[in-house]
């Protein structure tokens, strides 16, 4: 827009956009917005993702990790220890989201964290911190290796589907042992890339 747009992210499969944005009728300076693609490969009209993330103050550097449910956010507002921090929420059935997580020391400073990112790989994530310790530049790189429960740890599956059925009609179902649907996925209507 004509705005400031100053972060964006992509959903696993490559469909749902997250970014920042100032535009007018939002909750107050950087908001956090998410747009869909169309079957046509244009983009929906982006809706703002509701007061469990936006405060007054900025929000930055939306991240959606792997499991594509939950997100990472920085945010000046919510209960910040001091300057950006980072925050988590999951996107619930109905496509809310659940009040904003502060994750912690010794994650968070007093300084800015921001750019919280999660990977596929067990245990790993990624951000930048200008906190004072060990300081090189105005703003470092820092990995985070930590302990996760077994059962908390991700399987990825990509593929791609070819049909003349249409694919914005598709859909994967995952069940579990007991048959219990546990994730459903659709396709990238324009490509039929998944990614699980």
């Amino acid at each position: 827009s004509r705005y400031d747009e100053t972060h964006i992210s992509l959903s696993p499969d490559g469909t749902i956009a997250y970014f920042t944005s100032n535009r007018p009728g939002g909750f107050g300076g950087l908001d956090i917005y998410r747009s869909r693609q169309l079957p046509d490969g244009s983009w929906a009209t982006p809706q703002n993702l509701g007061a469990n993330i936006n405060t007054p103050e900025d929000e930055e550097s939306p991240m959606l990790h792997p499991d594509g449910k939950t997100l990472y956010f920085s945010s000046r507002g919510h209960n910040s220890m001091g300057g950006f921090d980072i925050f988590t929420s999951k996107e619930t059935d109905d496509s809310t989201w659940t009040q904003a997580l502060n994750i912690g020391y010794p994650i968070n400073s007093a300084d800015d964290d921001l750019f919280f990112v999660p990977t596929a790989i067990q245990n790993r994530a990624y951000y930048a911190s200008s906190r004072f310790k060990h300081k090189i530049g105005r703003i470092d790189l820092y990995e985070i290796n930590y302990e996760e429960p077994e059962e908390a740890r991700l399987a990825i599956i990509k593929g791609s589907i070819l049909s003349d059925y249409p694919m914005d009609n598709l859909r994967i179902s995952i069940t579990d042992s007991n048959n219990k649907l546990s994730g459903l996925y659709k396709p990238n209507p324009v490509t039929g890339k998944y990614i699980l």
